[in-house]
């Protein structure tokens, strides 16, 4: 008969009819449980051991054994908190709000060992005809919006699959909606007219109030609001001419518990921009460059005399601009001017889209002054009417050729020639 023993030791033991031993031990399990793990030896020190080793090999095998109980929740709430760190504030608050309101109500509860292509498809799908509020209409999200939605999931399973922590399914089966490539929104030419002439001060009852500075940097460079807003006087070289963009960014960003729960929020400074190709030098100019030495003795009048590595722009209650603060600014300035409210970034589209269809700027050198880590094709949409002005120039070469007489004959001396309408079949 069998003999339990182990009193004191951390484990028990027992020996075997068959003169082996068998040692019990209870031990952490990586998923956060505790299980009874069991070995059996010739001897109780080698039966101790190898319960040992057992033991240790799971604990190397704990990402498996772990997986088991990830959730598409959790493990999104791992992967955002833990994985990508990197993520720059404003990405993360999306990617965040993503999961959060249409993510995890619909599929969160779903094990990562239980997901299939279906449910990610009803998923989809769900979020595509989901209807929400904007200027008092219900309408469904754009295709571009249920991609971007969609886009960290993708991500956040394929490292899940990388890792062994779900079995592989193929995310390129899904159904994702179409995207079609639309213009940008911008002002119309009307209202674009009167905004330069506010910043040129040619408007007699409303003349150009120093605070509006940042709006004007928008308008005339294209700079993203939290470009603006990370602009130090050290990035402005007057005697070159130019100045740098991108080197600083301000961003306000969620505050999130260790649960990845968001609790509050923050002003943030960033060093440089969303991509390497943000941190750019851009031409001063004439009227930046007024803008500037007018805020520069701004400081001077209050007896501040600014350091290199002072930001320029301060809100009135001191602290720094930021995208939404800077919403809130146009907002004022576009009801001073009785003129569209549509946002800051379209003073961005309207430097882009000048650039691409009014001028002869080549492409490489808007994705420079953009800041642009690739081309953004939406920006040089056209019409019938840009490609008529664009064959017209090339036309212009050659006006001045005339053709000889025999030519003229080949041509049907200028008369309209008439083509059959009618399929025509070679004999």
């Amino acid at each position: 008969m069998a003999h339990k023993k182990g009193k004191n030791k951390g484990y028990t033991y027992r020996y075997n009819k068959s003169g082996t031993v068998t040692c019990r031990a209870y031990f952490d399990m990586p998923n956060g449980t505790r299980k009874q793990l069991s070995s059996t030896g010739k001897t109780e020190e080698e039966s101790r051991k190898t319960l040992q080793n057992k033991y240790a090999d799971i604990c190397k095998q704990g990402k498996q054994i772990k997986s088991k109980s990830y959730t598409v929740k959790s493990w999104c709430v791992h992967w955002l908190k833990d994985v990508k760190t990197n993520l720059k504030g404003n990405t993360k608050d999306s990617y965040y709000s993503y999961f959060q309101n249409h993510i995890y109500p619909l599929i969160g509860s779903v094990k990562l060992k239980d997901l299939t292509i279906d449910k990610i498809q009803k998923a989809i799908n769900k979020v595509k005809s989901k209807k929400i509020e904007k200027n008092g209409v219900l309408q469904t999200l754009k295709g571009k919006t249920v991609k971007e939605v969609f886009a960290p999931l993708k991500q956040a399973l394929k490292y899940a699959m990388a890792d062994n922590k779900m079995p592989h399914i193929s995310l390129e089966l899904l159904d994702m909606p179409k995207v079609v490539k639309g213009t940008r929104e911008v002002r119309n030419q009307i209202e674009q007219k009167i905004v330069e002439d506010y910043f040129s001060n040619r408007i007699k009852d409303k003349p150009f109030n120093l605070y509006y500075a940042p709006i004007a940097i928008m308008d005339a460079r294209g700079l993203r609001p939290e470009e603006v807003g990370g602009l130090q006087w050290q990035d402005i070289d007057f005697e070159n001419d130019s100045f740098w963009a991108s080197r600083h960014t301000v961003v306000k960003n969620n505050i999130y518990d260790e649960n990845g729960k968001r609790i509050g929020e923050k002003i943030v400074v960033e060093d440089g921009g969303k991509t390497p190709q943000a941190v750019r030098e851009l031409p001063l100019g004439r009227f930046l460059s007024n803008i500037f030495k007018m805020k520069y003795q701004q400081y001077i009048d209050k007896g501040i005399t600014p350091n290199p590595s002072d930001f320029i722009f301060y809100t009135k209650v001191g602290t720094l601009f930021y995208e939404q603060s800077l919403r809130k600014m146009y907002k004022s300035l576009s009801k001073l001017l009785q003129i569209s409210d549509i946002g800051p970034y379209s003073l961005r589209h309207e430097y882009l889209t000048f650039l691409a269809q009014e001028t002869n700027t080549d492409q490489e050198s808007i994705k420079e002054l953009a800041g642009w880590s690739q081309i953004i094709t939406t920006y040089f949409h056209t019409d019938n009417e840009h490609k008529r002005k664009a064959t017209n120039e090339v036309d212009k070469q050659y006006e001045n050729i005339t053709f000889t007489s025999k030519e003229d004959e080949n041509l049907n001396n200028g008369k309209i020639i008439h083509f059959p309408t009618k399929k025509v079949i070679n004999q």
